[in-house]
């Protein structure tokens, strides 16, 4: 929490919220948030994972200021209004340019089709912006099991009735393969099963839950590995290779030192 709300706050005070996603942020912008992030906490940036961490948690934190803030804008009447009240830790300039933005043709037209997009989706949910690891965190010491997570986040308490017929459908089908076990059956493992085979599922994603954690790549940790090694055997060979010069340079020396003594003999015996 600490980490996030840091992140946050050096996202709103220092950075241009005028670009329309965290992938517009000029390059420059990002490796200055980093450096205050470097500052805050102890990071190692040579570990991927470690850099993977505070990107994606700048663009979900970036994205997220920008949707509370056109949420501010839609409750004002029109652009004038929304200008004249911008939030008081909001850069006017910055503000100025959102104003801008949300109320040109373009982006009321981007908007109406997206809404057009997501009216078509099969498979919505109900619990807005947050995300299914995080309900399931909190459900995770209760009796409740996928198939009951699956009704909760697909049902509109609004209409009273799962949000699109698909989703009824599916859950009718998981809601029947679980009746068909005995009571002592329904536990939490079952019900993933019959989750899943209703679902389909790939690796860090479950279809009807989105996202979900994915494990560390045993490709990546190979690699990370076989790098290290290499360097190690490349530092090894430069320091076989300079043992090997400073072997052959005394071997000189000392063939140069058994040359001069026995031309010392040799005239001794003469004299």
């Amino acid at each position: 929490m600490l980490y996030t709300t840091r992140v946050a706050w050096i996202l709103k005070h220092h950075s241009d919220l005028s670009h329309a996603t965290w992938h517009d942020v000029p390059t420059n912008e990002k490796d200055e948030l980093v450096a205050r992030v470097q500052v805050d906490f102890i990071l190692d940036w040579t570990k991927k994972n470690h850099r993977l961490t505070v990107m994606k948690t700048f663009r979900k934190r970036f994205n997220a200021i920008r949707y509370e803030l056109h949420k501010i804008y839609k409750t004002f009447e029109n652009a004038e209004e929304a200008l004249a009240n911008r939030p008081s830790w909001v850069n006017p300039n910055v503000w100025v340019k959102l104003c801008g933005r949300w109320s040109s043709e373009e982006f009321k037209r981007l908007s109406e089709q997206n809404k057009c997009n997501r009216e078509k989706q099969k498979m919505n949910h109900t619990v807005g912006r947050t995300s299914f690891l995080r309900l399931m965190e909190l459900r995770s010491d209760t009796d409740s099991h996928l198939v009951d997570f699956f009704k909760d986040v697909r049902w509109s308490k609004k209409k009273g009735k799962f949000v699109t017929p698909l989703i009824e459908e599916n859950y009718n089908e998981m809601a029947r393969k679980l009746a068909k076990l005995e009571p002592k059956k329904h536990t939490k493992e079952a019900a993933t099963t019959i989750f899943e085979e209703v679902l389909s599922h790939r690796s860090g994603y479950v279809r009807g839950l989105g996202e979900m954690v994915i494990p560390d790549s045993s490709r990546g940790c190979n690699d990370e590995v076989i790098t290290e090694l290499t360097t190690v055997a490349a530092r090894h060979q430069e320091d076989v290779a300079r043992h090997e010069k400073d072997a052959q340079y005394y071997k000189s020396q000392l063939d140069e030192l058994r040359g001069d003594v026995k031309v010392q003999l040799l005239r001794k015996l003469s004299s």
